[in-house]
């Protein structure tokens, strides 16, 4: 049913630098969102993570607080909550919702979330939802080229971590909708 819906709203026009638009159409889409599910628009990208597990024949489970290695420079919270962990893979995973067409600090936050990565102590499956699987805005582009060895992004400067991240098995990418698959060809490795 979420899944439905996602689709729907993936298919909603919209011209980045069009005067007066973008509010309109966000309002719509989180109007929508609401109204058909009674989830804002952070829920909604949660249970549809959720929804795709389930329907994949996974078991989604929450994610247990995990805790900061002791004396980490790298960030100064002390735990962390994934947004879920699949058991029979043994993987975490958490999801980046940039709310369509609005602005907010979802991108900004990307970085941030990548100096989380090293404390998984099971790999952790990074879902790209909403406008970052749409359109690849910024940072969310620049993790997914890099991580994907596109060469234009050689010189970035989270190139080197990335690509660590990934080499290692700590850090695996896709977007909502390649999730499904992504799950099936990982139980077939």
């Amino acid at each position: 049913m979420l899944l439905d819906i996602y689709k729907q709203i993936r298919k909603i026009n919209y011209k980045p630098r069009q005067k007066g638009g973008k509010g309109k159409v966000y309002k719509f889409i989180e109007n929508k969102i609401l109204t058909e599910t009674g989830l804002k628009s952070g829920a909604f990208a949660e249970s549809l993570l959720q929804e795709i597990v389930e329907d994949a024949g996974f078991s989604f489970e929450e994610g247990d607080h995990l805790n900061i290695k002791p004396n980490s420079k790298l960030t100064k919270k002390q735990c962390f909550k994934p947004d879920g962990y699949i058991k029979e893979l043994d993987v975490y995973l958490e999801s980046k919702n940039y709310q369509f067409f609005s602005s907010g600090t979802a991108n900004e936050k990307l970085y941030g979330f990548l100096a989380k990565v090293p404390h998984y102590d099971k790999p952790v499956i990074l879902v790209f939802a909403g406008e970052h699987e749409k359109r690849m805005h910024d940072e969310c582009n620049s993790i997914w080229e890099i991580y994907h060895n596109n060469p234009d992004f050689e010189e970035h400067i989270f190139a080197g971590p990335i690509k660590k991240l990934r080499d290692e098995g700590k850090l695996l990418l896709t977007g909502i909708l390649g999730l499904e698959n992504f799950l099936k060809e990982m139980t077939n490795d």
